[in-house]
């Protein structure tokens, strides 16, 4: 991710000739339930991953294609717990070219909704986040710590409290995962507000937009704090 966006950065203050130093393709991967997917039941909403793309094409020389910011979030499931998108992260195949510079993982919430305790969340996000890395060693983490929703129970809140303490134990990795994104805090759930869908539950277009912005600071961040801080490479558009 570093490289990629390195070869920008020269491309913006005048070489025109940058060397060929990583792959023109940077690969995001999304890993989660329908708050990474962008479902709502009626009407449908543009997915967080596009308004996410849509910042990254903003940034740096602006002369990008296509093919240059891949999201991927076809392990972004609606209704999936942290056990099932474990198993489906386990027998998931991508190419051998494929390599993801940059993960996002939100799954949780759909854990609490059936009870399940904390620990075993915590084990399941645990064995999704070794599982990034065995894949892709060089891989920026970037976990999301679940957020609110219009369901109110001191149980669901000590539970959904509990797992995002955990989350947040994460943050302060230099080298993996210098961010997490504070969802839960950023975006707390509010009635009658534009940011969230009717159902209480899922996020307004918006709200799915917000989201983005989030990832992208997050992203812009965790680069910027690892080993590329002398530029900075996502200026304010």
């Amino acid at each position: 991710l570093n490289q990629c966006i390195t070869q920008q950065h020269e491309a913006k203050m005048g070489n025109k000739h940058p060397t060929p130093t990583g792959p023109k393709t940077t690969h995001i991967l999304f890993l989660g339930d329908s708050l990474l997917n962008g479902y709502v039941s009626v009407p449908a909403v543009a997915p967080p991953k596009i308004f996410l793309r849509e910042a990254l094409l903003g940034m740096g020389s602006g002369e990008h294609d296509d093919s240059e910011w891949v999201i991927d979030d076809d392990l972004a499931v609606p209704g999936q717990t942290t056990a099932e998108l474990l198993a489906g992260f386990k027998q998931a195949q991508w190419p051998d070219t494929t390599k993801f510079h940059a993960v996002f993982v939100l799954c949780g919430t759909n854990d609490l909704g059936y009870g399940e305790d904390p620990g075993s969340i915590c084990a399941n996000l645990d064995a999704i986040y070794d599982e990034v890395f065995a894949r892709w060693p060089d891989a920026l983490l970037i976990p999301i710590t679940i957020p609110e929703c219009s369901s109110k129970s001191s149980v669901l809140n000590e539970k959904r409290a509990a797992v995002n303490a955990h989350i947040l134990r994460r943050e302060g990795d230099a080298k993996h995962s210098p961010v997490v994104v504070r969802l839960c805090e950023q975006i707390p759930y509010a009635e009658g507000s534009n940011l969230w869908h009717r159902d209480g539950l899922h996020f307004s277009r918006e709200g799915y937009a917000m989201i983005a912005r989030l990832l992208f600071e997050a992203l812009r961040t965790s680069v910027l704090r690892s080993t590329m801080s002398e530029y900075n490479l996502f200026e304010s558009k």
